[in-house]
């Protein structure tokens, strides 16, 4: 009987043992992954970053942050600061120095964010990246998209488009999968032409919401922004902090003169794009079409036209049922757009807070990389199923 005893009360420690440890919660609210791509002519800008978000760190007590710092002709970095720890510039926590490697890989970039949510635990994580990026367009079709052709792209290197170490861009579908689904509260892209229906699709399951430019972020970027404003990334409520921070860049844009006075930023909620790709899709299928000239872009200069507003191209194209549906999944997914009145030399006439391509007969190439696109292939499944 004794022996009995000591058995049920050994089993009721070890379950009380097991449910205690459940129950310890990790000491921070927010885990927040700075991704610096910078090993490019951007590399300078990646230490002024730092600078501006180390000046309003004090201020964001609530969370932690990691950052993977990739600089011109130096090996990357991952840099630690916790919540309540006074940040100075020169003594950044150095957590670990990798060897050189390329940080437009999927591979490397899977590895960081899977590094951080492993050794650095909070309640929920967010995730900003900085780096060149030119959307959903594979490497190299931005310059030049009618000389472009799928072969000049190597097969290691795939067709790549979303951040940049030297030569090397990572492909948008790659860059989606490299991140686990759910793992983020919200992704922050301070990167050009990010603001695309067609990366932001991938999205849909790895973050709950999405900040992101329709058109180009030109120098500095978010960096003065980072140092009035870095504590609403760590806001309890991720819409509400996200918002706040578009309202203040976009307000800091409007007292800048000049080209510099350029700006565009959509705050998604991702849990809408679903309905928003089953609402938009028979304008992608539509027989009628309008001039490209009269749909809004946001390319500048002489350029080809790569990136329109998706509301212009896809209420024209639909019945007036089909309107209203579209307005809703637009208005369930789009929380917050703004933008200037004009990018350099572009009207800005109008923005809802997307892009989208359309497929146009001089790019017969970089057509065929669209219809490869997850938003496009499931778009095509759903007219198919609705014939």
């Amino acid at each position: 009987m004794k022996i009995l005893k000591y058995i049920i009360l050994s089993a009721v420690a070890l379950l009380l043992g097991c449910s205690s440890e459940k129950l310890i919660e990790p000491a921070f609210d927010l885990g927040l992954i700075v991704y610096l791509g910078g090993d490019n002519d951007l590399s300078q800008e990646t230490t002024e970053k730092l600078d501006a978000i180390c000046a309003a760190w004090p201020e964001a007590e609530n969370g932690r942050l990691l950052v993977y710092q990739d600089r011109k002709n130096e090996a990357p970095r991952l840099l630690e600061m916790e919540g309540g720890t006074p940040c100075e510039a020169a003594n950044w926590k150095e957590v670990e120095v990798y060897e050189e490697e390329n940080s437009a890989s999927a591979e490397v970039f899977a590895r960081v964010i899977t590094q951080v949510r492993r050794d650095y635990p909070a309640n929920r994580y967010g995730l900003l990246l900085f780096s060149h990026a030119t959307g959903w367009l594979p490497g190299r079709s931005y310059t030049d998209p009618a000389a472009w052709r799928p072969a000049e792209v190597d097969a290691e290197s795939g067709l790549r488009s979303v951040l940049r170490d030297g030569d090397e861009v990572m492909e948008a579908e790659a860059f989606a999968a490299a991140i686990p689904d759910g793992a983020f509260d919200f992704i922050v892209m301070e990167m050009c032409f990010s603001g695309g229906v067609e990366l932001a699709y991938p999205l849909r399951k790895k973050a709950d919401w999405m900040l992101a430019s329709s058109a180009e972020i030109f120098s500095p970027g978010f960096t003065p922004v980072y140092r009035t404003s870095f504590k609403q990334l760590f806001h309890a409520d991720a819409r509400t902090g996200l918002e706040n921070f578009a309202r203040t860049y976009m307000a800091h844009v409007r007292t800048l003169s000049g080209d510099y006075r350029s700006a565009t930023v959509g705050l998604l909620r991702t849990a809408g794009l679903d309905g928003l790709m089953k609402a938009a899709a028979p304008a992608y299928f539509a027989n009628t079409s309008a001039a490209i000239s009269e749909i809004q872009c946001f390319d500048r200069g002489a350029r080809p036209h790569l990136f329109f507003d998706l509301e212009a191209f896809v209420e024209p194209r639909l019945t007036e049922d089909e309107k209203i549906a579209f307005q809703e999944a637009l208005k369930n997914t789009v929380v917050y757009a703004d933008a200037t009145e004009q990018i350099v030399d572009v009207p800005v006439t109008r923005h809802c807070g997307l892009t989208t391509y359309i497929l146009q007969d001089a790019y017969p190439y970089l057509n065929e990389a669209y219809r490869a696109l997850s938003w496009y292939k499931e778009m095509t499944q759903t007219m198919d199923n609705n014939d």
